[in-house]
């Protein structure tokens, strides 16, 4: 596999929302992981490509680490969505919302509810604590492994 290929790999699985790409054949074998970074503006310039070196019967990976959160890093616990959907934070546009900012939160409590293909799923919390911040907006598209709640 030449050198061009894997770089356009690479750059596909970092622009899309493919968090990991595996390819083996004829010996090759290819693996491409990255974490989903949260967007900060301290990025000016994008990130070189990583220089990768195949060779036949030899596993290439490569980690696409996320950056640090400013705002979050040291102040509470974050529940990321479990996959990519329509963010709702309530079961109804006419009922109320599942949690408020400053609300206690157990273990097992619904927070929201992320909509994939027709199916609701209510995602619940998995730290007892209090809502510190709701990232994601109402009606909002989500991706996987992408901050929604932060719970202190």
């Amino acid at each position: 596999m030449d050198r061009e290929l894997i770089l356009k790999l690479i750059e596909a699985v970092s622009a899309s929302p493919v968090s990991e790409f595996e390819y083996t054949s004829a010996g090759e074998h290819i693996l491409i992981k990255k974490e989903l970074r949260v967007p900060s503006q301290a990025a000016a310039h994008p990130a070189e490509a990583p220089q990768v070196k195949v060779q036949p019967v030899q596993s290439v990976e490569v980690n696409i680490a996320p950056e640090p959160s400013e705002s979050t890093q040291d102040e509470g616990k974050i529940v990321k969505a479990p996959l990519v959907g329509v963010f709702y934070s309530s079961p109804a546009p006419d009922s109320p919302v599942f949690v408020e900012l400053g609300q206690k939160v157990k273990r097992g409590d619904v927070l929201c509810i992320i909509e994939a293909m027709k199916v609701m799923n209510e995602i619940e919390s998995e730290y007892d604590g209090v809502v510190l911040e709701i990232k994601a907006k109402n009606g909002e598209l989500v991706e996987f492994g992408q901050p929604i709640i932060v719970i202190g």
